[in-house]
């Protein structure tokens, strides 16, 4: 009898909340802007040039893009009146820190909207860009940078369009997507329990690409240097122009194609710890590639 009860009482709760939907979907009611809370939109513009930027938000998609303005500026929002946003500029450095908030909604309003803050550029200035936040996305579109650092927790990244003195960009529980991208140094980025694309990436020295439980695949890469590292996933690079390589990955396949000769290259294969491939007669130079799984098949191609 109690479970009948119980049964027929959730049958009425699951019913109730759908005559309650239908009717607040009738009633022309926005749900983003039922949960969402009061967020207060704010501009700041720099005072003068800016030569170092750092975002730091919560559960917040942060977008870098040029403006022709000859003044940095940000768009930021404010969820929370009684903490608000720090924003300084002192000595070039212009910096945006979200305050510890308390939720003003019983349901977080991330889950319906998409809290932005979005940082302009101009585009006669190459500053640092240094951005920290977690539970959202980080996008940086067709602008000219100095160094890139990026911290981030349960977000995606993506790079498109461009160019930068060094990349160094970290994630968790979060996709990369890299598209059109130019640096001078160093680019080195990592995400765990994801999958890594690229295409278009050049790198002056050294390329590091790094996850976990996830794809790598890659295409249209120039550097000196590249590192490809994954578990339980595979690894597809295309088309690569490149000095040295390292793949390693576990429970997948690594599949490579260079733009060179192989008489170019020594090559190492190394298949389940124990099964050993080298090639290095006649070697005309001092390239080399390295490629290291387990339970998986490894193909190198010249072109």
């Amino acid at each position: 009898m109690n479970k009948k009860l119980i049964v027929a009482g959730s049958i009425i709760i699951v019913l109730s909340l759908i005559v309650a939907v239908v009717a607040i979907c009738l009633g022309g009611i926005n749900f983003k802007e039922f949960f969402r809370g009061n967020y207060k939109i704010e501009t700041y513009t720099a005072t003068g040039s800016v030569d170092e930027i750092e975002i730091e938000y919560k559960n917040a998609t942060i977008t870098v893009e040029e403006t022709e303005n000859d003044k940095a500026s940000v768009e930021y929002f404010i969820r929370d009146e009684e903490n608000g946003v720090s924003v300084n500029e002192n000595n070039g450095v212009l910096s945006v820190v979200e305050n510890d908030y308390q939720l003003t909604s019983i349901i977080n309003a991330s889950w319906f909207s998409e809290p932005r803050v979005t940082l302009f550029i101009p585009n006669s200035a190459t500053p640092n860009v240094n951005i920290y936040t977690n539970n959202g996305e980080v996008k940086i579109n067709s602008v000219t940078l100095n160094d890139v650092v990026i911290r981030m927790q349960n977000g995606s990244i993506n790079f498109e369009d461009v160019s930068a003195n060094s990349i160094n960009a970290t994630t968790v529980n979060g996709g990369v997507d890299v598209d059109t991208v130019t640096v001078s140094d160093d680019c080195i980025i990592k995400t765990t329990n994801n999958t890594f694309k690229c295409n278009h990436l050049i790198a002056q020295d050294k390329i590091e690409f790094e996850t976990t439980n996830g794809r790598i695949e890659i295409s249209d890469i120039k550097s000196n240097q590249l590192s490809l590292s994954t578990t339980n996933g595979a690894i597809n690079a295309e088309k690569l122009q490149i000095s040295n390589a390292w793949a390693d990955t576990t429970n997948g396949s690594i599949s490579l194609q260079i733009r060179g000769n192989r008489t170019d290259y020594s090559t190492t294969e190394i298949k389940n710890d124990d099964e050993i491939y080298k090639h290095a007669d006649n070697i005309t130079s001092n390239k080399s590639i390295w490629c290291n799984t387990t339970n998986g098949n490894i193909n190198i191609k010249f072109s």
